[in-house]
């Protein structure tokens, strides 16, 4: 019995030893399991020598608390966190919402504002979890302020392309009406037919970039075709009353 309960004070005082061990342990989750573990360990043992036992039950009841506190300071840490996550996703909704309320008149305005908000999404994303309750309810406000925002954005585009579609239609028929006339050589009332056309279409405006570029390049190179043989025209001309 000496024997055994010499060696019973061994086995607890490497148990009060692997507890305080545990204080330096990162990871909670083998905190919490290695805790549970050494505990029943401990209750398993058999009796120890008298004299040391209370010594023994203090260092074991000490390195528990300890660990408890650990514990304890490990999970209110992570309210902590947790509750100052949810005061930042706020702060991004409130955000989106100002950006949402923002009148946006051109395109430019929408391209600086979805920029934003494409911005503050990716923020979104680097910030932890809240409280699970509290994240969905804020995780819902966030994504219906984008979703409003890009769904008034595909209607302001949808709007603007039907006006851009009408202009590309009005500058093909310009397109037509130079193509008829380019090889009329009575170049007076040509040219001043011309004339008209080039301003009929800076007034109308642009045809989006989907068609302006393309349009222009084909109007340009008709008026082009034109007046370079008008120019060449009249430069013959010149060289024939030279001579004479």
């Amino acid at each position: 019995k000496d024997y055994d309960r010499k060696k019973n004070g061994e086995l607890k005082r490497a148990i009060v030893q692997k507890l305080e061990s545990l204080i330096n342990e990162e990871s909670i989750k083998e905190v919490e399991a290695q805790l549970k573990s050494l505990q029943d360990e401990w209750e398993d043992i058999g009796q120890t020598e008298q004299e040391e036992w209370e010594a023994l039950k203090e260092g074991y009841w000490a390195a528990v608390k300890a660990v408890y506190e650990k514990i304890k300071n490990h999970y209110e840490g992570r309210r902590a966190q947790m509750q100052e996550n949810i005061q930042k996703k706020l702060e991004l909704v409130e955000k989106v919402q100002t950006i949402l309320e923002q009148n946006r008149a051109s395109v430019s305005d929408w391209s600086n504002h979805t920029d934003v908000v494409l911005q503050l999404q990716e923020e979104w994303k680097t910030i932890g979890f809240g409280p699970k309750k509290e994240n969905e309810e804020v995780w819902k406000q966030f994504r219906a302020h984008c979703d409003a925002f890009f769904e008034a954005k595909g209607v302001f585009f949808s709007e603007l392309n039907s006006v851009f579609d009408a202009v590309a239609e009005k500058k093909k028929a310009l397109i037509d009406e130079a193509e008829a006339i380019k090889n009329d050589t009575d170049w007076g009332p040509a040219t001043q037919k011309f004339i008209q056309l080039q301003k009929k279409w800076k007034s109308l405006g642009s045809a989006g970039q989907k068609y302006e570029q393309k349009l222009w390049r084909k109007f340009r190179a008709i008026c082009d075709y034109f007046f370079e043989a008008k120019q060449a025209h009249f430069e013959q001309l010149d060289k024939e009353n030279e001579g004479n």
